[in-house]
């Protein structure tokens, strides 16, 4: 009587306690869900017991795809002679097209516009691409805090098109006042020639400037397809841990 006792007491302990090491290691999946090792391929779990084998299996291999991929390297992405970054140095080529913007325009509103509504035509259609360009770099500086390779485009039309009249404009009448001053900062006496070097200097640091622009928007497309990347493995592993957990649920249904 005693034996059959002991025995059918035991047999309620094994009964009750496997659900319960089950909503134990279950809870512990919700709280700290799967304390895995990211790093150098190892992977271990902390949650326990048999019942987690499915779970497991799902999440590492998600975590060792995820893993490879975890951190965009962007040491390839880099310009000015590998000096610079090429989001940095967008930012610093950037800032000094505004001040050029900014210093240029006052330039020619302080000549001009005592001249109004005298004054050349083409300083006025300088001035007016100057206020052309005013919004563009603004939407290249939130194109650089958001990552938008597309909002790098306006920048690069305006500057190639707006910029290029307006500046060229604005270098003219600086040679022309050098020229009538006799200024020694010149190069050659005659302003024709002094023209076409500051114009064979600007398309060069143009030329820079587009280059630098397009390596910034290869490097936010590179980083965006990244981020899809990354963000479509985590869909999967929430998929893959769902379907586990529903197979744990089902499993302890039957017992």
């Amino acid at each position: 009587m005693t034996c059959s006792i002991r025995y059918e007491t035991v047999a309620v302990d094994r009964i009750s306690l496997i659900p319960y090491k089950k909503q134990n290691a279950l809870a512990n999946m919700e709280e700290e869900p799967l304390n895995l090792k990211r790093y150098h391929g190892d992977t271990t779990l902390a949650a326990g017991g048999d019942e987690a084998e499915q779970l497991q299996t799902a999440r590492n291999n998600n975590y060792q795809s995820d893993d490879v991929s975890r951190f965009f390297d962007s040491r390839d992405y880099r310009c000015c002679f590998n000096i610079f970054h090429a989001k940095i140095g967008t930012f610093i080529f950037c800032t000094l097209v505004f001040h050029e913007i900014v210093l240029g325009g006052l330039y020619l509103t302080t000549k001009f516009l005592p001249l109004f509504p005298k004054c050349p035509i083409y300083a006025i259609m300088a001035m007016v691409c100057r206020f052309i360009q005013l919004p563009t770099v603004v939407v290249l500086y939130l194109g650089l805090w958001q990552h938008k390779p597309n909002y790098l485009i306006p920048f690069a039309i305006s500057q190639t098109v707006c910029g290029t009249f307006a500046d060229l404009s604005t270098l003219y009448t600086m040679i022309d006042d050098l020229s009538a001053a006799k200024s020694k900062v010149l190069l050659f006496d005659d302003m024709v020639a002094n023209l076409l070097v500051m114009a064979t200097l600007y398309v060069v640091i143009l030329i820079a400037l587009l280059w630098v622009v397009r390596r910034c928007r290869i490097y936010f497309q590179a980083r965006q397809k990244h981020e899809e990347q990354r963000r479509r493995v985590k869909e999967e592993e929430r998929a893959a841990v769902s379907a586990a957990r529903a197979a744990l649920n089902g499993n302890e249904s039957l017992i």
